[in-house]
This record gives C-alpha cells, sequence and structure tokens, in this order.
C-alpha cells in the first residue's frame, strides 16, 4: 500500500485492505493469511479475507484477542 508514516496505517478501510490483497495475492497458494500491524484495520477486514480466499486469516490484534480469550477461558 506504500505507506510510510505509523498513524496513516489506520486511514485503509477494510475495503481497501480487501482489494489491496486480491491484486498482490492474486494466483498465489497460501494455507494462512497472516495481516500484521496492530494500528492496521485488518481486524475489520478478517472475515472478508477469510471469505476471499478460503483459508484462515490471523491479525496481530485478532492473535491477541484469542489468546485473551483462551488465558481466561473457564
Amino acid at each position: 500500500m506504500g505507506i510510510t508514516v505509523n498513524v496513516e496505517l489506520s486511514d485503509p478501510t477494510p475495503e481497501d485492505i480487501v482489494l489491496f490483497a486480491k491484486e498482490k495475492l492474486k494466483g498465489l497458494t497460501f494455507h494462512t493469511l497472516f495481516v500484521s500491524c496492530t494500528n492496521f484495520r485488518a481486524v475489520e477486514a478478517k472475515p472478508a479475507l477469510e471469505s476471499a480466499f478460503g483459508v484462515r486469516v490471523m491479525t496481530s490484534n485478532s492473535a491477541v484477542i484469542n489468546n485473551i480469550k483462551e488465558r481466561f477461558a473457564d
């Protein structure tokens, strides 16, 4: 996406993220998609990315959320 200023990582919408991923990952095969950076709105795009690519998507934020849920599960 060409973003070089950290605070601008929150500018792309989830739709922008999905479109970018589709463009850059077209024709590639993978089992999991990891989208990094806690300021990036990838956790919001996660369902659409999973639908678009048919693979599990893990983001920095979803990894933390999942870990907290597991840690404090009854």
